[in-house]
């Protein structure tokens, strides 16, 4: 019994395994986009910049908080240093060698510190909170850049399955010339040639189809690797026809509308720039005094004999001190001098690629907008184009059918109606890149 239970529950598990291989995930384009930004290897890395500048920020602010810290000390003068004293201190002549100390000495006790004032930190937290900004900028670029990736590859898939939904149109309207011209070559009517040019013709654009196919698996491997899905489960994309209702093409009037004139490059050389200036006044600066409140106190016992604990031993001493300390660096061998020059340079230097952005920037904008509006023109003469090709395709299989149109005409205009529906597609595809290119310039991506 127990031996046909098992046979039964493999036999279920044989049958929901073959069913999940065939199972393929419809993948639409929202969907990528989010499993791209919270799956993909590149959007955890800029979030991982992000929390490790947040690490750095905290981590510089504690130089500003006290310092506490225990100690002990303890120490073996195998060789009690000795201070030359003068004579006549003993009434004797010349100078005479003392010692000074004990064999051992062990101090314990509590110290801490506290920056009051330190130019150089203050210039360091400033620094911080935009290096902080500077990781969240570029994490918002990299979602863009992310953004833009899986939909411009997606677009592409959604296009070579859109031809090849063309490639099966054609091939299933030429299967029906086929069957009819084999019926007529049956007739007398035409001969056994004209069947054997239709095949010819459908073996020609199912060659095609295959090309695209090939070229297709691996622009879906890659969108896996960028939406993290394994590379064994199977996804299914629409063709970019079904993304694009042909009535909804236009120029977009909210593009025009509210526009963030500043991209996610531009804002970071800004902050690269504000970073350089601020570790140039930094080294500029660096002779400035750095003030801090300082104590200890702590426990001391001298001794010859290590008796420290026996109980007629050394005894401990308490003793403490609190004060003041301030130190000012005169001469760091030009250090800072020379440092300040290279962050000198450095801001000239990001100044010039920030102006050069700007202008390359406003440039792609303007030729943004153009293109858009050039993509969508064509469009519409492609949509026009593939009407009419339809209307005369229609019309040349109705004359095939009664005789009036030779079979050389018929394959002309199916070839033509493929190949023009086969244009629209990718025309399609240019305008959805072009309005993508122009999101991403106007940040709306």
């Amino acid at each position: 019994m127990k031996c046909k239970l098992l046979i039964v529950v493999a036999i279920i598990f044989n049958s929901i395994y073959a069913q999940s291989q065939d199972y393929a995930i419809k993948l639409n384009l929202d969907t990528a986009i989010e499993m791209a930004l919270n799956n993909g290897a590149e959007m955890r890395i800029a979030i991982l910049d992000v929390e490790r500048a947040l690490m750095d920020k905290k981590s510089n602010n504690s130089v500003g908080l006290p310092s506490v810290s225990l100690y002990s000390n303890f120490n073996h003068y195998y060789a009690i240093p000795k201070m030359i004293v003068p004579g006549e201190i003993f009434n004797k002549e010349g100078n005479i060698p003392v010692e000074f100390g004990t064999k051992f000495d062990w101090n314990s006790g509590l110290k801490f510190n506290q920056l009051i004032y330190s130019y150089s930190f203050r210039k360091s937290k400033e620094i911080m909170d935009n290096l902080v900004s500077l990781s969240r900028r570029s994490l918002e670029l990299q979602r863009d850049e992310v953004i833009y990736s899986v939909s411009s590859l997606y677009y592409h898939i959604s296009t070579l399955n859109g031809q090849m939904a063309q490639i099966d149109s054609a091939v299933s309207n030429l299967e029906r010339v086929y069957m009819l011209s084999t019926e007529l070559s049956k007739q007398g009517v035409v001969r056994r040639v004209d069947a054997d040019r239709v095949k010819i013709e459908i073996n020609r654009l199912l060659l095609s189809k295959g090309d695209l196919a090939d070229v297709n698996l691996s622009n879906i491997a890659l969108l896996k690797a960028l939406c993290g899905v394994d590379s064994s489960i199977e996804i299914e994309v629409n063709s970019i026809d079904n993304l694009v209702a042909f009535n909804s093409v236009s120029m977009d009037n909210e593009f025009s509308q509210n526009l963030d004139l500043n991209s996610h490059q531009i804002e970071i050389l800004k902050l690269q720039k504000e970073i350089t200036s601020l570790n140039y006044k930094e080294q500029k600066n660096g002779f400035m005094p750095t003030i801090s409140f300082f104590g200890q106190h702590y426990y001391q016992s001298q001794t010859n004999k290590l008796d420290f604990f026996s109980k007629n031993g050394a005894d401990f001493y308490k003793s403490g001190v609190i004060g003041l300390s301030v130190n000012i660096p005169l001469f760091d061998g030009f250090l800072k001098r020379d440092r300040a020059k290279s962050y000198l340079i450095e801001g000239k230097k990001i100044e010039s690629i920030l102006q050069r952005e700007k202008m390359l920037l406003d440039s792609k904008r303007a030729n943004s907008i153009n293109i858009l509006d050039n993509r969508i023109q064509h469009l519409i003469k492609a949509k026009e184009s593939v009407d009419i090709s339809d209307r005369v395709y229609l019309s040349n299989l109705e004359g095939y059918r009664e005789q009036t149109v030779s079979l050389t005409d018929l394959l002309l205009s199916a070839n033509e109606s493929t190949s023009v529906k086969i244009e629209y597609i990718i025309h399609l595809m240019n305008y959805k890149q072009a309005q993508l290119e122009f999101k991403k310039l106007f940040n709306l991506l």
